[in-house]
């Protein structure tokens, strides 16, 4: 019976010293990792999508192993294709790269503008308005605005 296995569940099994027969498949962009526990096999899942998770370098799958405390496991390469492993890539990768870089260079520019507009009001011969000013000042603005629209109107 082959059913899929998550992180949490190989940690605790590996934690509680079940017997596990680890074993390294290789398949067209990686390394699958199956694991029998008993008469169960099953494969260890991705984390996000469908499918077996899938390591791109076996020391990645070495690593991950001893992390989990499985030092020892067997290795199935026939189905490993040289070259192509790293072929399929993540293009959900290189778009999320891309959108960093984007706000990184936006934060880099809001940046300087605030700096540059907190210099401008420390200078000395910065001046200040207060609310109430400005709200008159803008009131007639306004309503010259509006007479002007309302005689063009006519």
């Amino acid at each position: 019976m082959k059913t899929k296995l998550d992180h949490r569940a190989l940690a605790a099994l590996a934690q509680a010293g079940a017997t596990l027969d680890a074993e390294a498949v290789g398949r067209e962009g990686g390394w699958a990792l199956t694991v029998r526990a008993g008469k169960t096999r099953q494969s260890l899942a991705a984390q996000r999508g469908q499918g077996p998770r899938l390591f791109a370098r076996v020391e990645t799958l070495v690593a991950y192993l001893k992390g989990v405390g499985i030092e020892s496991f067997r290795v199935d390469a026939a189905g490993f294709a040289l070259g192509r492993a790293r072929a399929k890539g993540r293009p959900d990768r290189a778009a999320a790269l891309r959108e960093t870089h984007a706000a990184a260079v936006y934060d880099k520019w809001f940046r300087a503008e605030v700096a540059e507009a907190l210099a401008a009001a420390d200078r000395e011969d910065a001046q200040w308005v207060g609310d109430d000013d400005a709200k008159r000042t803008w009131a007639r603005k306004r309503a010259k605005l509006l007479a002007g629209a309302n005689k063009a109107a006519e």
